[in-house]
């Protein structure tokens, strides 16, 4: 069944990713045009190893994990693909194709194409934390704005436990940087935050290059897992899934970070009744105005941002709020592209998506969605006047009451 569900994300990631054109040019009136966005070639990894010991700079959770590993048969296939192998079979591997990396970090480079990759070991690189802990690299399971993410296991050495699975993001190779500082402001937002409905740091690698160690989250993305289970998913699931992504957000608030990429793609499914924020490559923490000002021209999730951020560059709780909808438009929709009715497909003309959205047009209703539902939460996130619109905690509490009346007729 794990198996299963691993091909199935992947298949959907191969074949609609490319379909899907999540990220514009963000240009607000007031900003410079002066500067240009380096665009990221997504399909080639790197590994370039100076350094034989690596540290660690936040605390690690030493869990025990069961989970069998993964190792990679892609040579077989035209794209990635990853079929599950037993921590014996890993080992094996691992063993076998690097005998003694701290003596030769200094003199090798690790370079694979993700999307021709050759070798179980052009992949499976380990980066040394501490003398007794091991990060091994099994495969990329995905890619956010600027970086890309990697399944991996958490190992100690002298200590008779499973590894334990992690998720490893780490720039991508040919990254500019504006986006190392990125990544590092981001790695300092997600140092902050402990939250069950936000995934949780686990650690810090600062060399041979630095990257993020987080939890595993089993089953993906939302975007994946709602196409995937559209057949069986009922409003009172996604009612659930709402709920947690309110209370996520209400607590980044309170914490004064503005998220600027909230989708159906940064949201895990940690369970079948429980998901958590991810990738917060674009949050800011805002100032003393409670919102925060868009400073460069960058690719930016145009289709989710409300009307004050694609005309000002204004980013708040509230325009949070405005993307938080187009989430629930995609939960409701199970999957469907926010595409307005009014544009071409895939558009990306910021000028045409602010014109429509300033003379009241909106994403209609989903056919699967309850008109109810679509009235009570989804349409008041999109609210010209953004201060109209309901916060996190209130939207909490609505779909609270909402989903108590679905359970109650369930029963």
């Amino acid at each position: 069944q794990e198996a299963m569900r691993d091909i199935n994300h992947l298949l959907y990631q191969v074949f609609n990713s490319r379909r899907m054109h999540s990220y514009a040019v963000a240009q607000p009136r007031d900003l410079s045009h002066g500067h240009k966005i380096a665009h990221s070639k997504a399909d080639t990894v790197s590994f370039s190893v100076s350094s034989s010991q690596s540290t660690i700079i936040s605390e690690l959770s030493m869990d025990s994990n069961n989970d069998n590993n993964l190792i990679d048969f892609s040579k077989h296939w035209g794209e990635s693909s990853w079929l599950l192998a037993t921590s014996h079979e890993l080992n094996h591997v691992a063993e076998t194709h690097s005998p003694d990396m701290s003596a030769v970090f200094s003199h090798l480079d690790f370079s694979t194409a993700t999307t021709s990759l050759d070798s179980v070991s052009s992949l499976q690189c380990i980066f040394e934390l501490e003398a007794d802990c091991n990060v091994v690299l099994q495969g990329r399971i995905g890619q956010g704005f600027y970086g890309e993410v990697y399944r991996g296991s958490l190992e100690q050495l002298d200590k008779d436990c499973e590894p334990q699975l992690v998720a490893v993001k780490k720039l991508k190779a040919d990254s500019i940087s504006a986006n190392r500082q990125d990544f590092e402001r981001e790695i300092d937002i997600m140092k902050r935050l402990k939250h069950e409905n936000i995934v949780e740091i686990k650690a810090v690698i600062s060399e041979p290059e630095v990257s993020l160690v987080m939890e595993f989250i089993p089953h993906g993305s939302l975007q994946c897992y709602l196409k995937i289970n559209r057949d069986r998913l009922r409003p009172e699931h996604l009612l659930k899934f709402s709920l947690d992504v309110a209370k996520g957000m209400d607590y980044l608030g309170h914490k004064n970070i503005v998220h600027r990429d909230l989708a159906a793609r940064n949201i895990l499914v940690a369970s079948d009744s429980h998901v958590k924020i991810s990738d917060f490559g674009l949050a800011q923490v805002m100032g003393s105005n409670d919102y925060y000002i868009l400073k460069t021209n960058r690719e930016l999730p145009i289709k989710w941002y409300a009307p004050e951020s694609l005309r000002d560059g204004k980013f708040s709780p509230r325009s949070d709020m405005w993307s938080y909808g187009v989430t629930l438009f995609e939960m409701f929709s199970l999957g469907q592209d926010p595409q307005l009715p009014s544009l071409e497909e895939n558009s990306t003309d910021q000028a045409q998506l602010l014109a429509a959205l300033e003379a009241g047009v909106r994403l209609p209703c989903p056919p699967a969605c309850p008109q109810h539902i679509y009235v009570t939460i989804i349409y008041p996130c999109w609210l010209q006047d953004s201060h109209s619109r309901p916060t996190f905690q209130a939207m909490a509490q609505t779909i609270e009451q909402l989903r108590a009346t679905y359970l109650c007729a369930a029963s």
